[in-house]
């Protein structure tokens, strides 16, 4: 999947807006994991 999204806002947050049947517990593990990139890199949750 592909997302376009303001630089200020969380990308928990973000993600959860746009995938609301997951907690925003289980995005931030999953960023945390590295399953989530950002132009291709890991991020921090």
């Amino acid at each position: 999947m592909e997302f376009i999204a303001e630089s200020s806002e969380r990308l928990d947050r973000f993600l959860a807006q746009r995938l609301p049947e997951h907690s925003r517990t289980k995005l931030a593990k999953l960023i945390e994991a590295g399953e989530v990139t950002v132009d291709g890199s890991p991020q921090k949750p």
